[in-house]
């Protein structure tokens, strides 16, 4: 999903460019003629607003993209957090299991000991 919508993105602002870059041409070639006609004060008039108008779409793509990324980095950051968490709880299971484990085996050991101690008694006892 942001993969088409970074293209449209970057195609806006390349048309954002031309037609910038086309107003401004425009605005240099006033530039160099004598400006007698009231006309060109006008035209040179609503061509800084035109200036204006796209300034202030290309600050209004860029606050969105600033959203859009603040938004993907505080759910990113969310994510983060959960897979800490996990690892932390996942890490005290761990550590309970092997705990329970090494209980288990030295009841074992203790349980064979015991029952080797018996039988060597009990053989003690046929031998004498």
């Amino acid at each position: 999903g942001n993969v088409s919508t970074e293209e449209e993105e970057l195609k806006t602002r390349a048309g954002n460019k031309r037609k910038r870059s086309e107003l401004e041409s425009v605005n240099e070639k006033k530039d160099d003629e004598p400006n007698e006609n009231p006309n060109d004060y006008h035209s040179a008039y609503e061509f800084q607003l035109k200036l204006v108008d796209l300034f202030q779409s290309e600050l209004s793509d860029v606050y969105k993209q600033n959203l859009e990324l603040r938004n993907t980095l505080s759910q990113e950051k969310d994510k983060r957090t959960h897979l800490e968490n996990q690892v932390r709880n996942l890490t005290t299971q761990i550590n309970q299991l092997k705990s329970i484990a090494s209980h288990e085996q030295k009841q074992r050991e203790n349980a064979d000991k015991k029952a080797a101690a018996q039988r060597k008694a009990e053989q003690d006892k046929k031998a004498a």
